[in-house]
């Protein structure tokens, strides 16, 4: 099993309200039809557990088989779909991904 987790920081002309709606009811369903998806979650980040600024505003969880199950959901007509969507909420070029097992 790989997690990928996408680090997502919103855009600056959206206020966390409006970043939250849409990464939940827009930009979710989008990401749960990838190929190969075990496992999906979103954690919407209010502020940091211990003070200070929260290192982002939301972060998504992606579970796959494989490295190679993992390009493949993003190669997909879905994963390009999901992809293209992610100017719509998100500021991508603060957005981070790590892939963890």
């Amino acid at each position: 099993m790989i997690k990928a987790f996408v680090l997502i920081h919103r855009r600056s002309d959206l206020d966390w309200n409006e970043f939250s709606r849409y990464f939940r009811d827009v930009h979710g369903p989008l990401a749960r039809r990838l190929p190969g998806l075990r496992h999906y979650e979103q954690h919407h980040v209010r502020e940091a557990f211990f003070g200070g600024d929260a290192p982002c505003d939301a972060i998504a969880e992606l579970w796959f088989d494989n490295a190679d199950a993992l390009r493949s959901a993003f190669d997909s007509d879905a994963g390009r779909t999901a992809l293209a969507d992610n100017p719509n909420f998100a500021d991508v070029s603060r957005t981070r991904l790590v892939v963890g097992c």
